[in-house]
């Protein structure tokens, strides 16, 4: 096996199950060394071993699929936002608009709700044009340098600067926002050891439940704790 065998491999994601079983939609991602990028599409196969078929193959990233029971809908993320599609890929909607985009997200039991995660100055919330305005300024500006007083500032290949990853709840029949975690100094879900999994619905809706590091000092601290949220009030 060379690294190129190892490249041209096929990548599975992220995958979900229709209730019934027929029908199993994974997310998929290839490279290619000579463009040195890669591409997520999303497929489907059924339970019985049939050939995969495409659902969503554009040359942009579709990724995170979720197959929503109560609309009989497949969610996706494709442009950084929360897409909905027929389980044949037909029928596209989108479903959020935000400058910060969307990094995961669940929906609730009954297909009203949304929980997700977003990548925000705390300050702005989901505000475009307050988040678009930072952004701006700080690509404009010409200074780059940094002044840190305080670990944590870089994980892994990314530097922390100013936005956290925060929680909201989506209302689809108003499109309206609630911030569940407003102007948190924390992410959702926590930067060490936090995945997508972090942060769902309970079985009635009537809660949210995320995991979270509050620690002052997270360089130091795998402190994650389970938070709930009352959301009928």
């Amino acid at each position: 096996m060379t690294i190129d065998d190892l490249w041209a491999m096929e990548r599975i994601g992220k995958i979900t199950v229709t209730p019934d079983g027929s029908k199993i939609f994974y997310a998929s991602s290839v490279y290619s060394m000579e463009l040195n990028k890669g591409n997520s599409s999303i497929h489907a196969v059924s339970s019985d071993g049939s050939a995969p078929k495409g659902v969503k193959t554009s040359e942009k990233d579709e990724s995170s699929p979720a197959f929503v029971p109560a609309l009989n809908k497949l969610a996706y993320i494709f442009n950084d936002q929360i897409y909905l599609c027929n389980p044949d890929g037909t029928g596209e909607e989108q479903v959020t608009a935000y400058v910060s985009g969307v990094n995961s997200f669940k929906f609730s039991n009954d297909g009203k709700y949304v929980l997700f995660t977003s990548s925000v100055y705390p300050s702005c919330g989901l505000e475009n044009e307050c988040n678009s305005t930072r952004d701006f300024k700080a690509e404009e500006s010409k200074v780059k340098a940094s002044i840190f007083t305080e670990l944590y500032y870089r994980d892994f290949n990314r530097w922390r600067g100013d936005k956290r990853s925060l929680l909201f709840l989506l209302d689809l029949a108003s499109k309206k926002a609630y911030e569940l975690t407003p102007g948190a100094y924390y992410d959702v879900p926590p930067v060490a050891l936090g995945s997508e999994n972090d942060f769902n619905f309970s079985p009635d809706g009537k809660e949210a439940v995320f995991t979270a590091n509050k620690d002052k000092f997270l360089a130091t601290s795998t402190n994650n704790d389970i938070w709930t949220v009352n959301l009928q009030e």
